[in-house]
């Protein structure tokens, strides 16, 4: 079986493609939460299923797998990138959760709450709505980060 290597993109496609895979991921829990219809639930279940093939088809192999990939198997440059990556991904993902319970507790017992534009949400509906998005966060955050942050390959990778 003749397998072909896989293309690797350029900065601004990877780029693209992570600002991709969040718009679809965060569109789940915005739809859960404002209790559209079954087709705007589906639209969202679609961009799941979008936001894992970006991520395991296209960033993870353009990425070289760095963010997954023990010590042996990286050299000193990519060992750097890979935990400036984890460093940078876990105070995103920190700022991230410290917003999302300032706006719960600004939704259910806060300032916001009796307000006619709040969703009637339960804290149990909100929580289990944006679950899926956060264990996402955690996954795909250090590969997003070295996607977006490292440049161009060189002109013969790209062949």
């Amino acid at each position: 079986m003749i397998v072909a290597k896989a293309r690797r993109l350029s900065q601004r496609e990877r780029r693209v493609l992570v600002l991709a895979e969040y718009a679809a991921i965060f569109s789940y829990p915005v739809v859960a939460i404002l209790r559209g219809s079954a087709w705007w639930l589906l639209i969202a279940v679609v961009g799941i299923v979008a936001t894992v093939l970006i991520h395991e088809r296209l960033l993870l192999p353009s990425t070289q797998k760095i963010a997954n990939k023990a010590d042996a198997d990286l050299d000193e440059r990519q060992t750097a990138v890979r935990d400036d990556a984890h460093r940078t991904a876990y105070q995103v993902l920190g700022s991230v959760i410290l917003v999302a319970l300032v706006l719960l507790q600004m939704l259910t017992t806060g300032p916001l709450s009796d307000r006619p534009w709040t969703p009637q949400i339960s804290v149990r509906e909100l929580v289990s709505s944006v679950t899926p998005t956060a264990i996402w966060l955690y996954v795909s955050l250090p590969t997003a980060v070295i996607a977006w942050a490292e440049p161009d390959p060189d002109p013969d990778e790209l062949l």
